[in-house]
């Protein structure tokens, strides 16, 4: 399967928090029907990843979703993002 048919597609992702890199060059793919899962003890990035990934954090490298970047409004319907603690306003 070609990269621009892949549902999710990650290239060199970095992230700097205050200069310092928290995410460095992370490069991976989904396909359809892949699963993927993220592990590690609290502060080892993984909501920065996924924060980074669907563009709610300022990142360096390459994200592709459905070979589309997260940024553009037909990508914005083809992904959902479900932090661990909901930012919902009040009513």
């Amino acid at each position: 399967m070609p990269e621009s048919e892949k549902p999710l597609v990650a290239q060199e992702v970095t992230v700097k928090l205050g200069g310092v890199p928290i995410i460095s060059q992370a490069d991976f793919s989904l396909a359809a029907g892949d699963l993927a899962l993220l592990t590690g003890p609290n502060g080892a990035g993984k909501s920065t990843l996924l924060r980074a990934l669907v563009n709610l954090l300022p990142s360096g490298g390459d994200v592709f979703i459905a070979g589309l970047r997260p940024s553009s409004p037909a990508a914005r319907g083809k992904f959902v993002y479900v932090p661990d603690e909901a930012a919902l306003y009040e009513d």
